[in-house]
């Protein structure tokens, strides 16, 4: 009986299919090859067609109801502390609401010529359509990372970006409800590709030291946003733009107090 069932199943499989419908066409003489050619071709754009006109639509769906993304994890590094949403809390946030759209992500990873990794992040629809986004990036070598760590530092920091960018994701800070968002206009930073995060670590290093106190990396960035375009090349462009730093913003906005215990300190944790 099932195998029945399955038959029947096929059957019917088989007269929904085009492919099928132009083979048996082409059986019966009703077409020559050339014309099923043609015909398959014609079949191919269209389903394409439909492909991305779902994909399209079902990002847009996404993207006027995303998930909120928090930004859970503190960095500091040397003079540096900042807030960043981990990979894996971005994952757990949009998996969920991906697949109610019929989407999933993917990422390719690659070593180009001039040892710099390139990771390719891939959105993709259920019926086969998908758009990627890139981002080439030199292994991560701060700290005491062995070459490996290094690696996976920078395959794991362009993963996060290429997602982001991909999706239109927008991390919040812990303490934001989303409640100001509809009580005035906020202005969301654009995201720094690897070149301008580097810039950013070695101005923050060049920046005056204080006591107690820790340079507000995302301030140092407000500072230079509209500028990127001044400092193209490393390393002659750090003096001037820490000097820029420096001169618009107050050491009250620059500094922040460094809340890490003794320890922390110490090791520069």
């Amino acid at each position: 009986m099932t195998n029945e069932i399955t038959k029947k199943q096929d059957n019917e499989i088989q007269q929904q299919s085009p492919v099928m419908q132009l083979a048996d066409k082409l059986a019966s003489g009703q077409i020559n090859a050339d014309q099923m050619e043609k015909m398959l071709e014609v079949q191919m754009k269209w389903e394409a067609n439909e492909a991305r006109k779902v994909f399209n639509e079902s990002i847009s769906d996404f993207k006027a109801n995303p998930p909120k993304i928090i930004k859970n994890k503190l960095v500091s590094y040397k003079q540096t502390k900042y807030r960043h949403a981990t990979l894996e809390s971005i994952m757990a946030e949009i998996e969920k609401p991906l697949s109610e759209y019929g989407l999933n992500v993917s990422w390719r990873t690659e070593t180009l010529d001039t040892g710099a990794i390139k990771v390719t992040c891939r959105i993709t629809h259920k019926l086969g359509h998908y758009e990627e986004t890139s981002l080439p990036a030199m292994p991560d070598i701060t700290g005491s990372k062995n070459a490996i760590q290094a690696i996976g530092s920078a395959v794991t920091y362009l993963q996060r970006y290429t997602l982001k960018s991909a999706l239109g994701l927008v991390e919040a800070d812990q303490d934001d409800d989303g409640n100001a968002a509809g009580e005035k206009t906020t202005f969301t930073m654009p995201t720094p590709n690897a070149k301008q995060e580097e810039l950013l670590d070695l101005i923050c290093e060049k920046l005056p030291k204080k006591d107690g106190k820790v340079i507000n990396r995302e301030r140092v960035k407000a500072a230079i946003i509209a500028r990127w375009n001044k400092y193209p090349t490393l390393p002659e462009s750090v003096q001037p733009a820490a000097e820029h730093v420096m001169k618009i913003c107050p050491d009250d906005k620059l500094y922040i107090d460094d809340t890490r215990s003794e320890f922390e300190q110490d090791y520069n944790l």
